[in-house]
């Protein structure tokens, strides 16, 4: 086996097992979406082409890889099925019945075809997909756009630059028109879509960081690649390529990987705000005693007025005025550092070991103490501290 024909292989069984992923992950966000099926039936057949030239390369087995070539000829149909899905509109009549022919005709004829009609098949094929993409692409511009919504003209925006983005990735298959290629990139370009799809799924607050990571990861795998070429005995110029590309579908394959898991994980363990949200309505000291058994937030305590009293509660509420968290780290609280209101609210929370104070009444004074480890106190354990302080405060000191 050469080199190329391994690159080749890793590439593609990468690419399956991330569109794999990508299914579960879109299945889980919206289990009923009307897109979702549309979704999940072209990434499966797309995921079943590059297992099967996989396993049908590393292996030799020509069935393997003529099976590829007929589930690729209902690629084409599958992007019409999902473009109908989002434009909320049919495809003329005569665009469906094209691509639904090419489909019937070019699905067999890669089953059976072999020999010197298998390059003639291929070619074939390239040519019926870049035709129904080009159309795709064209209805897309085309649409309606006062029969969408923001968000809706925003998908179809998106997926138009997915589209083109991946182009290059997919021609470089076609060794009929492309021999010289070092490495098969459809799998890759396949990886880079939908772990872009999936950023851009999430909410705007945390797409920019979404965003960094998956900069960071594209940069790690083409660096990664570069340093094994580095160190590799020979290595010109198409090995170099392939390193690259096999590093980075591995890296965007583990990285989906990491993310779905790391959603399981997280919806089989309910945080904190799950938790308190879920909770039957309870008064203060039961939320206090919720929100101490969450492993950031263990050994809360609610401050009595015993407690509070050495501190001079008149003189710490000038100190916290209308914060409702107050953080260690953010002392002197904008006051002078001499200021005895911040002293005393710095010796109060030193004596507790608390790097966070929860005001839950003013008067009389009522705090909750919470000492936030210095591995966990992140901006989410923050946000989720901010809410749940919210949450205590408008809770009744005892049941009705």
């Amino acid at each position: 086996m050469g080199p190329g024909v391994a690159a080749d292989s890793i590439v593609n069984l990468c690419g399956a097992g991330g569109l794999a992923i990508a299914i579960l992950i879109f299945r889980a966000r919206d289990p009923q979406g009307p897109l979702t099926r549309r979704f999940a039936f072209v990434l499966g057949i797309v995921a079943f082409v590059l297992l099967a030239r996989g396993v049908g390369w590393l292996t030799g087995s020509a069935t393997l890889e003529q099976l590829a070539v007929a589930a690729a000829a209902i690629i084409p149909l599958g992007a019409l099925l999902v473009v109908e899905g989002m434009l909320r509109r049919h495809a003329p009549r005569a665009v469906k019945l094209a691509v639904l022919a090419g489909t019937l005709v070019l699905a067999p004829a890669g089953l059976l075809a072999g020999g010197d009609w298998a390059e003639r098949i291929e070619m074939a094929l390239a040519l019926f997909q870049l035709a129904t993409f080009a159309v795709c692409g064209l209805l897309l511009l085309s649409r309606d756009r006062g029969s969408l919504s923001e968000a809706e003209n925003r998908g179809v925006f998106r997926l138009g630059i997915a589209a083109l983005a991946v182009l290059p990735f997919i021609l470089s298959d076609f060794r009929a028109f492309f021999p010289g290629v070092p490495v098969r990139a459809g799998a890759l370009g396949a990886l880079l879509v939908v772990t872009f799809a999936l950023v851009a799924d999430t909410a705007n607050d945390g797409r920019r960081g979404h965003v960094l990571i998956l900069g960071l990861r594209i940069s790690a795998g083409l660096f990664l690649g570069l340093a094994l070429a580095a160190v590799a005995p020979i290595a010109d110029m198409a090995d170099v390529i392939r390193f690259a590309a096999v590093t980075l579908a591995g890296i965007l394959f583990i990285g989906l990987l990491v993310d779905a898991a790391r959603a399981v994980v997280g919806a089989g363990a309910p945080g904190l705000l799950d938790r308190i949200a879920n909770a039957p309505p309870g008064t203060r000291d039961e939320l206090i005693a919720e929100l101490a058994r969450h492993p950031p937030f263990e050994g809360a305590r609610r401050l009595s007025a015993a407690d509070l009293l050495p501190f001079d509660p008149e003189i710490l509420a000038v100190a916290l005025g209308d914060r409702l968290v107050v953080r260690r780290a953010d002392r002197p609280w904008s006051r002078p550092a001499d200021d005895p209101a911040g002293e005393r609210l710095a010796a109060l929370m030193a004596t507790f070991g608390a790097s966070h104070l929860i005001v839950i009444g003013r008067d009389p004074l009522d705090l909750v103490a919470v000492p936030v480890p210095l591995v966990m106190a992140d901006r989410a354990s923050e946000t989720a501290l901010l809410l749940a302080a919210r949450l205590i405060a408008a809770a009744p000191e005892m049941r009705a």
